[in-house]
């Protein structure tokens, strides 16, 4: 089949895979069984064979984008928290890091980086600022908000702020707020 293009030359087009497909009868043998007539180029066929092959190959059992590869390779700790914590006596008892991770079967780097914090333990310790409400406060706050959630009555953003302001304000303590109320980014985190 020959064409011309916009420039007037004459091109030749390459028939569609299913174009060429469509009058194949289909038999026992595996290249008509796959459309690979005769007819069809030697490039063509090695396409669709490839195209075939390709979707039966795949494994069911695996997710997709995620390799068997990878799966494999994925190292899961096996040691808990008591073997950390009879490390970390021994460390404290004279032990070197080095044996007591040996001993106990944990990671060098584990024991180490809970030695450098001054063995604090890692469940009680909470990464940055100290809060501004206490516990309690806070429990009095989210049960404050589930309440009127179930009576169906909605609480401003605004209502929310004050309410906490009301609570610095009345039991007085350092904070970083500006006249005691929290700031949209207090809010949003």
């Amino acid at each position: 089949m020959a064409a011309k293009n916009v420039t007037g030359k004459t091109v030749k087009h390459k028939p569609k895979l299913t174009q060429l497909n469509r009058g194949v009868k289909k038999t026992s043998s595996t290249s008509e069984s796959l459309g690979l007539s005769s007819g069809l180029s030697s490039c063509t066929q090695r396409r669709v064979k490839r195209r075939s092959t390709r979707s039966s190959s795949h494994a069911v059992d695996t997710k997709p984008g995620v390799s068997k590869k990878r799966k494999q390779n994925k190292k899961r700790k096996k040691y808990g928290w008591e073997q950390i914590d009879h490390a970390i006596d021994d460390i404290k008892g004279g032990m070197s890091t080095k044996q007591a991770a040996h001993k106990w079967q944990v990671p060098r780097t584990t024991l180490q980086n809970r030695k450098k914090s001054g063995f604090k333990d890692v469940g009680l310790v909470r990464p940055g600022p100290p809060t501004v409400l206490t516990g309690d406060e806070e429990t009095v706050l989210c049960d404050w908000l589930i309440e009127l959630s179930h009576r169906g009555i909605p609480v401003q953003k605004e209502q929310f702020l004050d309410s906490i302001q009301k609570i610095l304000t009345d039991d007085p303590r350092p904070n970083p707020f500006t006249n005691n109320k929290p700031g949209k980014g207090w809010f949003k985190a």
